[in-house]
């Protein structure tokens, strides 16, 4: 289940930065996409599906130890397009990310597990 967030609030995706929730990204076919205002600053835009995102404060517990991230030293099954030979998998991907160092991969998943977490808790 994936809690209802509201546009224009500040979020946080799996990279930790900052950005103002814009909604679903209907042009693009359900794809990430972020968006710079040049003329007045502020935080980039965000639009994404709501599980990829959760409001900035409220995912603050990585634990990269988590057994349900999975993770390998795999050069030799990498894509050849993708920039790492560090694979992460958190139970809550579809599939593997890949990672130049094993630090980023762990921060990562355990970031996106955290997320994940946060949209399956119950309101209380």
């Amino acid at each position: 289940m994936t809690k209802a967030i509201a546009v224009g609030i500040t979020v946080t995706d799996d990279t930790g930065h900052e950005y103002r929730y814009g909604g679903e990204d209907e042009d693009r076919g359900g794809m990430t996409s972020i968006s710079f205002d040049m003329r007045f600053g502020g935080l980039p835009t965000i639009k994404c599906s709501a599980g990829g995102v959760a409001p900035i404060g409220q995912v603050t517990t990585l634990d990269k130890k988590d057994p349900r991230i999975v993770w390998a030293n795999d050069k030799a099954g990498r894509p050849n397009t993708w920039g790492g030979q560090w694979r992460a998998q958190a139970e809550c991907d579809e599939f593997p990310h890949w990672h130049k160092t094993k630090t980023e991969a762990l921060e990562r998943a355990a970031r996106r597990l955290a997320i994940a977490d946060w949209h399956n808790t119950k309101e209380s």
